[in-house]
């Protein structure tokens, strides 16, 4: 929040008690109004509400604000510490060979995402980037430590920026470069090499 002058904003605050208490012809109906007054002094704000019997002041409420904000961000820290979302720990087996989940991070909250869940998966720089319906998520990863996580019975890697998810593929098309056009379900169209037409193709 950018500071506001203590001055202005009580000045503001008088303007519209006035205005709200009907004097004159300036405001002939009540008016319902809210300012923000900042203290330089104590580093702390306070809300003005006015209506037609006057103007109540809150105080304190930024100071509160800004102690949430600071515990979120440290539980965000936390997170990322135990590999939430970065590093290795960002996808999990379960216990298991290949993985189940990843956790991801979408705004100011993580998201558990099945592995099964993911339509396909494609490179960004050293991120994997997850498409799941009409969202994607990233992951810090390549795409060669993901392949290894991956079930192969349930992924294939078609290219060496694209991973699959083979359940859902609706139709592959050869064209005449000895590549393949791969469609899935939800009408994306991408690649299949003949470097990994064996991963997807007998």
């Amino acid at each position: 929040m950018n500071p506001i002058r203590r001055d202005i904003c009580i000045g503001i605050g008088v303007m519209i008690a006035l205005l709200t208490a009907g004097c004159g012809t300036i405001a002939p109906k009540p008016v319902n109004a809210t300012a923000i007054a900042w203290d330089e002094n104590t580093q702390n704000a306070g809300i003005i509400d006015c209506d037609a019997r006057g103007c109540l002041v809150t105080t304190g409420w930024y100071a509160r604000y800004k102690e949430l904000e600071k515990k979120h961000d440290v539980l965000l820290q936390l997170l990322e510490a135990r590999g939430s979302l970065h590093g290795q720990n960002s996808a999990d087996t379960g216990g298991g060979r290949y993985l189940k989940r990843f956790a991801v991070r979408d705004d100011n909250r993580y998201l558990l995402v099945n592995a099964e869940q993911v339509d396909w998966f494609d490179s960004a720089a050293n991120y994997i980037r997850l498409h799941v319906g009409a969202n994607a998520f990233l992951v810090r990863m390549t795409m060669n430590e993901l392949e290894q996580k991956l079930d192969p019975q349930q992924f294939a890697r078609i290219h060496r920026s694209t991973i699959v998810n083979i359940a859902r593929v609706k139709e592959v098309t050869p064209d005449w470069h000895g590549e393949f056009d791969v469609k899935l379900l939800d009408g994306t169209n991408l690649r299949l090499t003949r470097t990994y037409r064996t991963r997807l193709l007998p």
